[in-house]
């Protein structure tokens, strides 16, 4: 009854070994550290050539980043740069900075109140408020 044992044991062995095959790992053709271009990453579309919009001009010599951008463009407010920066000790691509154009007309301008005063009873009109020059606001 052992040696039976033995011999059943043996034969699901030998027929393991036949469906375990030695696998060969292929690494993916996308698998390497994805490129790090450093530079800017624009969110926005210049305004057109001529446009009376409010903007930010990539000429503004206020933040070194702002050197990146190609000359002579606007961007409209709201608009978000990201520079992006050389990689990291761990593989990643790091922000060197951001940039936003910050400001305009409505801009700042104070909430009204729902009861028509402010806190001393007195009124006060959103209109009259100062508008809030349009300019970049980068960091660092």
């Amino acid at each position: 009854m052992t040696s039976l044992v033995l011999a059943a044991s043996a034969v699901a062995f030998a027929s393991m070994l036949a469906f375990c095959k030695p696998v060969e790992v292929i690494e993916a053709a996308d698998a390497g550290q994805k490129e790090c271009k450093p530079g800017p990453v624009v969110f926005c579309q210049p305004l057109p050539a001529g446009s009376n919009d409010e903007g930010c001009s990539s000429d503004d010599p206020s933040s070194k980043l702002l050197t990146e951008l190609p000359r002579g463009l606007r961007y409209p407010t709201g608009c978000a740069i990201n520079f992006v920066g050389a990689r990291d000790v761990a593989g990643d691509c790091t922000l060197a900075g951001v940039c936003r154009c910050t400001g305009g007309a409505d801009a700042g301008a104070p909430a009204p109140i729902p009861d028509g005063g402010d806190v001393d009873g007195s009124a006060r009109d959103a209109s009259a408020a100062e508008p809030v020059p349009v300019r970049w606001t980068c960091y660092p």
